[in-house]
């Protein structure tokens, strides 16, 4: 069997544009019409041989295929007959290299379709992300994290499709609550959080509502992990339960608690003190250091602080 096969004939002319180093083969369809009009042939015909047949056959129509998925740039469904292809003949040298070549493009091409679909969330277009990630969902169907980001963009953009006009504390918090939800950095309890602090700063958003029910209802056990205390918001909340930790000589937890709250409020001053007394107890005195320096830039008056600074 030959190692490289020709296209048809109706398709070589454009074909030889798109990869004049894909040697082809004679037609299959030919070749079976010519085996047939020979008796001496068709009589010597095996069941092993006519198996080959069938394989060049298909493996022509799987070139044929590939190459016009390629040339519309349906890098998936072209990766997909390649690798059909070799299933068939492992030695195809020509289905290695043009699969290699279409795996590189379709990597390329879709950094390019994840940097405009990011681009959209930071705007909260969530419906327009929405609409590009199912692209490549939908052309690489083996890849998990497009499935799962496709999936919670559209519970996203079913109940809102672009973000209002809003505060820049809301639309940080809110961004913020999309990061852990959608990227790959997932923290659910995080993301509720974010929402649930927006919705503590601005109880008449929609968005941040119809958003936060979303979380809620998907993440339950997230959900009461961290229910929401009367009188306090989920920032003063996480301070009370990190000095806890502190009481308790719970630095690691401390540290954790304290590190989301600065994500939530990240000109959080108490916090950054918190933070650097913990590090302070697990003898980190340089990063505790490094903490408390942060929140002097923010409290230049602050002596508590300064006295932190001298020990």
């Amino acid at each position: 069997m030959k190692k490289a096969y020709k296209a048809h004939n109706a398709d070589k002319a454009d074909k030889a544009k798109v990869f004049s180093f894909i040697p082809f083969a004679l037609s299959a369809l030919s070749a079976l019409s010519a085996l047939s009009s020979c008796p001496l042939m068709a009589q010597q015909s095996s069941a092993s041989a006519l198996g080959e047949r069938e394989k060049k056959l298909l493996m022509d129509e799987h070139y044929k295929k590939a190459l016009e998925a390629y040339s519309r740039k349906d890098y998936g469904n072209a990766v997909g007959h390649w690798s059909e292809i070799l299933k068939i003949d492992p030695n195809q040298q020509s289905a290695k290299d043009l699969l290699r070549k279409a795996r590189t493009e379709m990597a390329q091409y879709n950094k390019e379709k994840e940097r405009e679909a990011n681009n959209f969330l930071k705007e909260g277009a969530y419906a327009q992300a929405r609409d590009i990630i199912q692209i490549l969902a939908a052309s690489d169907q083996t890849n998990a994290r497009y499935q799962q980001f496709y999936e919670r963009l559209e519970e996203a953009a079913a109940v809102v499709p672009a973000l209002g006009k809003s505060d820049p504390i809301t639309t940080r918090l809110i961004q913020t609550a999309m990061k852990y939800f959608l990227g790959t950095k997932e923290n659910p309890k995080l993301a509720i959080a974010a929402l649930r602090y927006a919705n503590q700063k601005n109880p008449n958003n929609k968005d941040v509502e119809a958003l936060l029910g979303v979380l809620e209802s998907k993440f339950p056990k997230e959900a009461q992990a961290e229910a929401p205390v009367e009188g306090m918001d989920i920032v003063e909340q996480k301070l009370e339960v990190a000095l806890n930790f502190i009481y308790d000589s719970k630095y690691t937890q401390a540290i954790q608690e304290l590190s989301e709250v600065l994500i939530l409020d990240p000109n959080n001053v108490t916090a950054y003190k918190r933070l650097g007394s913990a590090y302070f107890a697990l003898k980190n005195k340089t990063k505790a250091r490094e903490v408390w320096l942060k929140a002097r830039q923010l409290a230049p008056n602050d002596k508590e602080l300064q006295t932190f600074l001298k020990q």
